[in-house]
């Protein structure tokens, strides 16, 4: 597993992702990509999570949020800091697709999900009226 060079990371700090060491190299990248391209400032509301944690938000058992088999994670919640607009989900939704090896699109009505767990299902794309 490759190390992020977090002075490579421009829009982002290490301590705004819980358990910072745990987190799939590659998602960080791209969701700094995404925060670059979007053009605005955006917040993570949710990354590592414990099963518990997990389970009192709603999250699947098999959550992207949860460490995988081999100690990592790569599930990220995140949403403009303005909050969001249908604007918004339009541009974001449009910059996510750029990235082949994001594996599944969440699409909420206060943040977006984002992961690249090829463990998981694939290219499932869900769209909720609830947080």
């Amino acid at each position: 597993m490759e190390d992020i060079e977090w002075k490579n990371v421009h829009h982002f700090y290490k301590y705004e992702f819980v358990e910072s060491e745990k987190i799939r190299t590659a998602i960080v990248y791209i969701l700094d990509d995404i925060r670059e391209e979007f053009g605005k400032p955006i917040k993570i509301t949710s990354s590592l999570r414990n099963p518990q944690s997990n389970l009192d938000v709603g999250g699947v058992q098999n959550s992207a949020h949860l460490l995988a088999p081999d100690g990592m994670y790569s599930g990220i919640d995140f949403a403009p800091e303005s909050g969001i607009t249908d604007r918004d989900r339009y541009l974001i939704m449009n910059i996510i697709g750029n990235y082949t090896s994001v594996c599944r699109i969440g699409l909420y009505k206060l943040h977006f999900h984002i992961d690249i767990e090829r463990r998981l299902p694939q290219e499932v794309l869900w769209i909720s009226d609830t947080n």
